[in-house]
């Protein structure tokens, strides 16, 4: 996996294929659930162009329910979808025109393709979501229905409170799955951040938490995580 950082922004580019990125807390708050209509709305468009991903291609965004529901989005029901916003916590897809977008504070988003990059696939994983499997899940799909092998299998896992600050692993919980159906040890990667305690060069926080918000009463929000074929 090749991966290459800006100031600006961290960018994941797995396999030459798929691209990945996360904004930071000053990019501002990604989610409707934590501040106005236009003021995300902007920092959204600002985020994207940014990163350089195009807002004619077809956004599909991740309406979080703490479970492990998982979406296979196709050419057919890409614009249903967007439309009316059905709520799940996980989408593969492979169609190319789709970026798929996740806001998160505390939970893992967990980015899954293959080498050959026929698929991508974004899921959000909490501890609710870690205890009902969504990741086996996710994997256990593009097996069947996609017939990918196991063994070119690629999980890139991003931001989330690590062991530092929360009394549950995990990436300890997501890896496991991932094992079990036979994704191997080196195809598992991490971002090692912690979402919670990080903080940048200037002292300031990287990423929204909402562990953090409750303890010291700071601002709630969340960040973004855009994901796309090249």
């Amino acid at each position: 996996m090749n991966t290459k950082a800006t100031r600006m922004l961290d960018v994941l580019i797995i396999e030459n294929k798929i691209s990945v990125f996360f904004s930071k807390r000053n990019d501002g708050n990604m989610s409707l659930n934590w501040g106005n209509h236009a003021d995300v709305n902007k920092n959204v468009k600002n985020f994207f162009q940014k990163a350089g991903v195009g807002l004619r291609k077809k956004r599909v965004h991740i309406k979080t329910g703490h479970g492990n529901r998982v979406l296979i989005l196709n050419k057919k029901n890409i614009d249903a979808t967007r439309v009316k916003g059905l709520k799940h916590d996980g989408v593969i897809t492979s169609c190319r025109e789709a970026v798929l977008t996740l806001a998160s504070a505390d939970c893992y988003p967990v980015v899954m393709t293959d080498k050959a990059g026929s698929f991508v696939s974004l899921l959000h994983v909490g501890r609710s979501g870690a205890e009902k499997k969504i990741v086996s899940k996710a994997i256990g799909i593009v097996i069947r229905r996609i017939g990918v092998r196991p063994k070119d299998i690629i999980l890139v896992v991003g931001p989330g409170i690590e062991e530092c600050c929360y009394s549950v692993d995990l990436f300890k919980m997501i890896k496991q799955q991932a094992i079990s159906y036979c994704v191997s040890h080196k195809n598992i990667h991490t971002t090692n951040v912690c979402t919670c305690c990080k903080k940048g060069d200037n002292g300031e926080h990287l990423f929204f938490s909402h562990r953090r918000s409750m303890k010291n009463g700071e601002l709630e929000g969340r960040f973004l995580t855009v994901v796309s074929f090249k």
